[in-house]
């Protein structure tokens, strides 16, 4: 499971493949092997507690940049 969800988060920082350019620009939530795009105010906050819910444990929010952007900010919160 964790093997996939790396590969995942890889393909979708690449620059490259189907997922990088369906979600480039866009913030996305990565729980188990589900990529939901993050909505914005309650429906975002609402599908962040449903994926808590149903994986047990905080999804991962990530942010997919696009070509033109030169920098990642990586925030962990344990």
């Amino acid at each position: 499971m964790k093997v996939k969800r790396k590969k995942t988060i890889t393909q979708l920082l690449s620059g490259h493949g189907p997922l990088y350019k369906k979600y480039k620009g866009h913030h996305v939530l990565i729980a188990g092997e589900r990529i939901v795009p993050l909505k914005r105010g309650k429906m975002g906050l609402r599908d962040f507690r449903k994926l808590t819910q149903e994986f047990g444990k905080q999804p991962l929010v990530l942010f997919v940049p696009r070509d033109d952007i030169t920098y990642i900010l990586n925030l962990c919160l344990s």
